[in-house]
């Protein structure tokens, strides 16, 4: 059950750990347990490494959560930054395309920078840092921080057999040693869930599922209208849940794209039929598969569910203690799990 439900309004950006909630307002970093970290830039960010460390990003700074100086960034990086239980990357504006590794373990040491990489939104895994190409949207390569090398590249136009394919929504993940995207054309006539080797760039299967993929328990899943899919990426069988007449008898459609996996629940958007925006916050089981609870969101609750009356659910985050909503206009919205 969700309960007390919470609001700030004008909230940017937020995180949440396992108990805690960070949220970006006017430049500082607030939080539910009295953190507030007052931030340089304009646009200040958190960045969560794979060990579970949480840092301030503010350009041109990075900074632990009480807000001291880790380290001072060269002037014109850190405009996209990453980062791993390792190392944390830099990129430096856009016309440059260039790159700096610093790693973690040794004070921020830089450890490699690279001559040309046009990438876009990229992944840090095992030591390689793959990422799709800016201006050739249908190439993916690997690039290893250490050797400071490319290792690989791949051809998506070669993989779907049509040209201009791109990577949807530019989501990238990793289990194991294996690299799984969704690509598509233009025309949407060819697209695919690819499975690809991380440490080669061969393509390992074609799975004819998607689009918009979520990593979550070492399964690839898919949401989208009133069914679930789960692959197995050992075998690559697909699990099809169907909640159609969970879903039917509220007349819900589920927004595949404003979903979130925590634990044994899945948190989604959903909107109230076709014309409708998607003002629903469900929540299910993804053991037995039982929708729990839908809530939806209303600006005045007194008043019709009519569009202009719903929040219009824009990201979903969760954790053990907490469920929170940000909404078109930057209203968060914050509900307490019943245990």
């Amino acid at each position: 059950m969700l309960i007390s439900e919470n609001q700030y309004n004008n909230i940017r950006q937020y995180w949440l750990d396992s108990s805690k909630l960070f949220m970006e307002k006017d430049s500082h970093i607030l939080s539910n347990c009295d953190l507030n970290i007052n931030c340089q830039s304009y646009y200040p960010t958190f960045l969560k490494s794979e060990s579970g460390s949480y840092y301030v990003y503010d350009h041109p700074l990075l900074l632990n959560l009480e807000g001291k100086k880790i380290f001072q960034l060269q002037e014109g990086y850190g405009l996209e930054t990453i980062l791993s239980n390792q190392y944390l990357c830099l990129k430096r504006h856009e016309e440059e395309f260039d790159l700096k590794a610093f790693s973690l373990f040794e004070h921020s040491k830089k450890i490699s920078e690279s001559e040309y990489l046009p990438f876009d939104k990229p992944i840090i895994s095992s030591g390689y840092f793959i990422f799709k190409h800016n201006n050739h949207e249908h190439l993916l390569s690997s690039y290893s921080i250490a050797t400071q090398k490319f290792v690989w590249q791949q051809n998506l136009n070669e993989i779907l057999g049509s040209s201009e394919v791109s990577i949807y929504a530019n989501l990238l993940h990793v289990i194991g040693d294996k690299l799984f995207l969704f690509a598509y054309d233009p025309n949407w006539e060819n697209y695919a869930t690819l499975c690809l080797d991380i440490n080669t760039g061969e393509l390992i299967k074609r799975i004819e599922m998607g689009a918009y993929l979520y990593k979550h328990n070492d399964s690839i899943f898919t949401v989208n209208g009133q069914f679930i899919n789960q692959l197995d990426p050992e075998n690559f069988e697909i699990n099809s849940i169907d909640l159609s007449s969970q879903l039917k008898d509220k007349n819900l459609i589920i927004d595949g794209e404003h979903s979130f996996f925590y634990g044994d629940k899945l948190y989604f958007a959903a909107k109230s039929g076709e014309g409708t925006i998607r003002s629903v916050l469900g929540v299910l089981d993804l053991n037995n598969h039982q929708l729990l609870e839908t809530k939806e969101l209303l600006i005045n609750p007194e008043q019709p569910a009519t569009n202009d009356n719903r929040y219009q659910i824009e990201e979903i985050k969760a954790n053990d203690k907490l469920v929170a909503v940000n909404t078109a206009g930057g209203t968060l919205h914050v509900f307490e799990i019943e245990r």
